[in-house]
């Protein structure tokens, strides 16, 4: 039988451990530890190619590098959670199958908005209990809660953008009452 040394033995009960604490173990879905990738290495690259590559390749260089710190991402495709930074503002944004939060790097607090209903008067549809259709790509993460009405954002250089998207006026042709959105706002800051 090969000699197996303590040493290998700890560093594979450590590797073991580690894997195990970001596990919860309550529902064996993964923690809200967050994955998103560091500021990448190049941060602060000049506007400037460096010699030897054109202008033209450089710019597309740092179109890639915007698109890569602006993205998106999900952790885990059986997780319905998505994740994005923003090193401009300092925040960070989550996205689960209810809304977005935003957190500061400091993570001393969280707020959002979850919409629970749209329309005319006293005429609203109710989107809160049924799961919206949800699909990111690149910086932007898009809310289908009923064919009809899209909720968005896009992480953008200068902040998180949030926008709705209504297809088809609800309520009367013709009525003269304004569009109201029902939201519930989240975290502790009100």
């Amino acid at each position: 039988m090969p000699h197996t040394s303590s040493k290998t033995l700890l560093g594979a009960a450590l590797l073991l451990t580690l894997t195990m604490l970001q596990w919860n173990v309550s529902d064996r879905r993964p923690t809200s530890r967050t994955v998103i990738p560091p500021t990448p290495p190049h941060a602060g690259l000049s506007d400037s190619p460096p010699t030897g590559v054109e202008p033209s390749d450089w710019q597309g260089i740092l179109a890639a590098r915007e698109e890569w710190e602006h993205a998106i991402r999900q952790p885990s495709p059986d997780w319905p959670r998505w994740e994005a930074a923003n090193a401009g503002t300092g925040l960070r944004a989550t996205f689960d199958t209810r809304g977005g939060e935003v957190t500061p790097e400091s993570g001393r607090w969280q707020w959002g908005l979850e919409l629970l209903s749209y329309g005319v008067g006293g005429a609203q549809r109710s989107v809160g209990g049924r799961a919206p259709r949800v699909g990111a790509q690149g910086r932007r993460i898009g809310y289908d809660w009923d064919g009809n009405m899209e909720e968005w954002y896009q992480n953008r250089a200068g902040g998180l953008e949030h926008g709705y998207t209504i297809l088809k006026r609800p309520g009367k042709r013709g009525e003269a009452a304004p569009l109201e959105l029902r939201v519930r706002i989240r975290g502790q800051l009100r």
